[in-house]
């Protein structure tokens, strides 16, 4: 049966600042206040339910009820698809703050069930859009956006297809892996090649879609054994902080993109098997 997502009281329970009532105070009188609780009621008629929240955390209490926020959106009636891809479900992820810190923003993504991660892009290409905290409006614009979002929800899933059919070489998949440890930002020292291992049976495999799901999830949740600069043993840290998350899910979503570019530009010959 269709699930009808997170009520209001669950949501102002992981994230108050979606309910906030008016700007914060030091906002310019320019500023074009967009309530994040009036989104979400725009988003519930237009069949997305609120699955999950989040927002930034503030040393001032005060600073709190303004904070940048995620809220995390699936529609109502949508099943999961592409089991042999690791049960692919099409997701938004909304960002808005009421302090200046962000303009509204929603980012197509798609949460894979089998290690309850997701992938992310804020590539126009797939309907990714923003609505700017100026001028009048700000409805009328998300709902364009949502419209264009709406004709390329299912492209999500048809590049991950893509990406299970482009192999990778070792020396390429160690490639992405050391670009993706920049991208997260470490003062470790981490063998690209423990980046790369799989945590299920699963994720085995040198298909682009497989490295890329690998080398996420590893660099998401840390646990990954390093050394520091002085040579003392130390362990990754996962991800914790809304910023880093966002930050770091789409600049690795636009990496692999290039990848599987450059892939595209230079197939493969045939007979030619990439060795696990």
């Amino acid at each position: 049966m269709p699930f009808d997502g997170l009520s209001d009281d669950q949501l102002r329970q992981q994230a108050p600042s979606i309910f906030a009532t008016h700007p914060a105070p030091n906002t310019s009188p320019r500023y074009a206040y967009l309530p994040s609780y009036t989104v979400v009621r725009e988003m519930r008629n237009m069949g997305f339910v609120p699955m999950s929240a989040g927002e930034c955390r503030k040393k001032n209490p005060q600073g709190r009820a303004f904070a940048m926020h995620q809220i995390t959106f699936r529609q109502r009636d949508y099943y999961s698809r592409a089991p042999e891809l690791g049960e692919l479900t099409p997701e938004l992820h909304l960002l808005n703050s009421h302090d200046t810190t962000s303009p509204l923003a929603i980012d197509v993504a798609m949460m894979r069930a089998i290690c309850t991660n997701g992938a992310r892009t804020n590539d126009e290409t797939y309907g990714a859009f923003k609505v700017r905290h100026t001028g009048r409006d700000k409805i009328e614009q998300l709902h364009a956006g949502m419209a264009k979002i709406l004709e390329s929800l299912d492209r999500m899933v048809e590049v991950a297809n893509d990406w299970n059919k482009i192999q990778l070489t070792p020396f390429q998949a160690a490639q992405f892996a050391s670009q993706a440890l920049d991208i997260k930002g470490t003062r470790l020292s981490v063998d690209p090649l423990s980046v790369l291992k799989a945590r299920r049976y699963a994720d085995q495999g040198m298909s682009l879609w497989n490295v890329y799901n690998r080398v996420q999830e590893n660099l998401f949740k840390g646990g990954l054994n390093g050394v520091t600069a002085s040579g003392k043993p130390a362990t990754l840290r996962k991800i914790s902080t809304l910023v880093a998350d966002v930050d770091f899910n789409r600049k690795l979503w636009t990496a692999a993109a290039k990848v599987a570019d450059e892939a595209e530009s230079r197939p493969v010959p045939s007979g030619v098997v990439a060795s696990a």
